[in-house]
């Protein structure tokens, strides 16, 4: 008997504790959960604060921010197209001059690919001088592309700070609690910093678009294309190897160089678009996400709790089922007469 007592009152505590204490104290949680969130601060929370409305806005200006993409590279893409005859022609005129120099001098810049020194020519960078006509003719389109995208992301951060100030401040007039506004707060800080690290990349990788397109250095896409027709120039030799060079380099030149060039930066503009968009998608997405996570906090009805919130579903279904062994064990231990068990001190020492 006294085996069967020890372990028979343990397990009468441990569920009259149970079914008393810690089951009556998850009922009443949720239905504290449940009445805040039918009450009227929910309510406006869940009519004033939106982030479908914040997604909305955003994509707008997602929308507004790559229309001033498109246009401010079709203007250069538009231009560069529109004036390549002009180009082309200043590209021979460089040739020309390129072709009155010493014949050692001409085959000296060959071998160093363009670019080198002599005391008679002095330093000089032959595939710089080839873009330098086309710089001149589109230095606007650049100068104005530049322009259109500082603008366009100062737009963009103003109006995302307006949309999530918009945000913070309904949660404020609907007397949210302070860890909310404080978490709205808390995302519009990250994602502002997500933002300046996005369009910095944007500005740097177009930067080196840029300075690929117009400039004459090793990594310039001119010097790169520029490179094989100097190679094939240094490898010939004997008489009139010279006039052959320079007949070699003016075909390079004409023959679909520009058109290489135009078609290197289009495909590079329009990737850094495709890349830069989303990027910018994903952070909205992101921090739409992370808002809404929080408003359903705030205001998800009672019946999506354990739809929308699983791990507390989880927990429930966890601690319901404890009690489901607990009230077992229960029932085994008052399955005496309860004369018995007061006798016995099961009771009393609850």
């Amino acid at each position: 008997m006294f085996c069967y007592e020890i372990p028979a009152r343990a397990q009468f505590k441990a569920a009259h504790h149970y079914i008393w204490t810690e089951l009556p104290s998850l009922i009443s949680s949720i239905k504290l959960w449940i009445e805040a969130a039918r009450s009227p601060v929910k309510q406006n929370l869940a009519k004033m604060v939106s982030a479908e409305s914040l997604f909305s806005d955003l994509h707008k200006i997602e929308t507004a921010w790559r229309e001033v993409i498109e246009k401010a590279f079709a203007g250069v893409l538009s231009n560069y197209d529109g004036k390549k005859q002009e180009i082309i022609k200043g590209a021979i005129a460089t040739c020309e001059c390129w072709g009155k120099m010493h014949h050692s001098s001409h085959r000296a810049f060959i071998r160093k690919n363009g670019t080198h020194q002599t005391m008679t020519v002095g330093k000089r960078n032959w595939n710089r001088e080839l873009n330098e006509h086309a710089n001149i003719v589109l230095a606007h389109d650049w100068m104005s592309l530049d322009e259109q995208v500082a603008t366009g992301i100062q737009c963009y951060m103003k109006l995302a700070k307006k949309s999530m100030d918009k945000i913070i401040a309904s949660a404020i007039d609907t007397m949210a609690p302070h860890e909310f506004v404080d978490k709205m707060r808390g995302h519009q800080t990250k994602w502002h910093f997500e933002l300046d690290i996005r369009f910095g990349e944007f500005e740097r990788n177009l930067g080196a678009t840029k300075r690929n397109a117009t400039s004459g250095d090793e990594a310039s896409y001119v010097a790169t294309w520029m490179r094989n027709v100097y190679r094939e120039c240094a490898q010939d030799h004997g008489d009139g190897v010279t006039a052959r060079n320079r007949k070699r380099i003016l075909e390079h030149v004409t023959d679909g160089l520009f058109d290489k060039l135009f078609r290197r930066i289009k495909t590079n503009l329009d990737q850094l678009a495709l890349q830069h968009l989303n990027s910018i998608a994903t952070i909205r997405w992101g921090i739409y996400d992370a808002i809404d996570a929080d408003i359903s906090v705030m205001t998800a009805p009672d019946t999506a709790v354990f739809e929308e919130r699983p791990e507390f579903g989880q927990k429930v279904v966890k601690m319901l089922s404890a009690t489901k062994i607990w009230l077992e064990l229960l029932q085994d231990a008052a399955g005496r007469p309860l004369a018995s068990a007061y006798q016995r001190g099961y009771i009393q020492d609850v």
